[in-house]
Formats: C-alpha cells, structure tokens, sequence
C-alpha cells in the first residue's frame, strides 16, 4: 500500500477529509482544527497532522517511512501510542493534549528535534 492509500485508510477511520497542505501551514498554529498532510516529490507522506480527530488505531502510520512531522493533538481515543517508535524519520511529534501516561517507547525516535508531550499524564 503506497502512502497516498494509506491516507485514504485514515480519511476513512476518520470520516473526515485531509487536505493537502504546504510545509508552511503544516507547522501554522497547531491548535487549529485543520487536519491535513504534505507529500514530498515521491508523493511520500512526510507531514501529518490529525489533531482533534476521533482516529483510534495508529499501526496503519508505521508504513510512512517517510514521515517527519507528525501532530496528534487532543486525539483522546488512542489507547496506544508505541507504534510510533516505528517511525524512525521523524523530527518534530505533538502530543499534546491526550491521555498519555507512558512515553517509553518513545526514547527509540533518535531523530526527534521537537516533542510536545504538555497537558498529559506523565509523571
């Protein structure tokens, strides 16, 4: 399955469109209600966000080996977020705003540059 199918998947879980993004309105206010995705000249998936979306299973994201920024606000119906060591390109992952109480596997994504984990429960 190619990354644009995969999106498709996740439209569906969703029930909601994702819009095509720039990298520059990927990064633009995070708390804003836009869910969407950037593609490199591969049509690979390398920007995602799902923010305030009602997605409830991540393992369909550990494909997008292309993907470096990746933004799951307020996405409280995840129960599991350790696939996400599996994505080993990304650079900047958002959290925030969940349910979060373990971020073990997290320690695996050595190329992480930015991580918002606030308004979790971590301890």
């Amino acid at each position: 399955m190619n990354d644009l199918e995969i999106l498709r998947q996740i439209e569906k879980e969703i029930e909601i469109p994702l819009l095509r993004l720039t990298p520059e309105a990927l990064g633009e206010n995070l708390y804003a209600p836009i869910r969407g995705f950037t593609v490199d000249e591969q049509n690979r998936v390398t920007g995602l966000r799902l923010s305030f979306t009602q997605i409830h299973d991540l393992t369909v994201l550990a494909s997008l080996d292309a993907l470096t920024n990746l933004s799951l606000t307020v996405c409280r119906y995840v129960s599991d977020f350790s696939v996400l060591k599996e994505l080993k390109s990304l650079t900047s992952l958002d959290l925030s705003s969940n349910n979060i109480s373990d971020v073990a596997s997290l320690k695996e994504l050595k190329s992480l540059t930015s991580l918002d984990l606030s308004s979790n429960n971590i301890s």
